[in-house]
This record gives structure tokens, sequence and C-alpha cells, in this order.
């Protein structure tokens, strides 16, 4: 058995888990909406930060990882349910 997220008990299969993180993801309407209302969200604060910091390599570390959660949320939206 191998070593997994899930606890040493539990039965892991490295290649559903794979497919779990690659496969692509049809998105019905209302998960569709839910995500452009994050993206609208994250691309509100982008813009605050590009307003408020100065030009920086600092400022561009920010909106890269503000970037990063995005495709995070995007992720948790289109796996739903399937990780929890």
């Amino acid at each position: 058995m191998s070593t997994t997220p899930y606890g040493a008990d539990s039965y892991y299969d490295p290649y559903e888990e794979l497919d779990r993180r690659f496969d692509y993801r049809v998105l019905d309407d209302e998960t569709r909406a839910l995500r452009i209302a994050v993206g609208r969200q994250f691309k509100n604060f982008a813009r605050n930060l590009e307003a408020m910091l100065d030009d920086s390599r600092e400022k561009n570390l920010a909106l890269e990882r503000l970037e990063e959660a995005m495709m995070w949320s995007n992720a948790s939206l289109a796996r739903g349910a399937e990780t929890s």
C-alpha cells in the first residue's frame, strides 16, 4: 500500500489521482457563472494592487501569487465535491 495524502489505511491508486488532477472537466452553467464571479473578484483585487503599489519585484510577485490563487480557485470549482 502506498503512502497517501488520504492516510496510510486508505487504498490509493496513483493513476486515479493523476486523472483527478489533469482530466478536463466541462463546467455546468452554475459552476461557470461562479468561476466568472470569482475571476472578477481576483481581477478587481489585482487592479487595486496595480493602482496602489509602486512598480517593483514585490508587486510582480504579489500579482503572480494572486494569479496562482485564482488558478487554484478555478481547480477547486472544476473539481467540485469530488475532492471533499
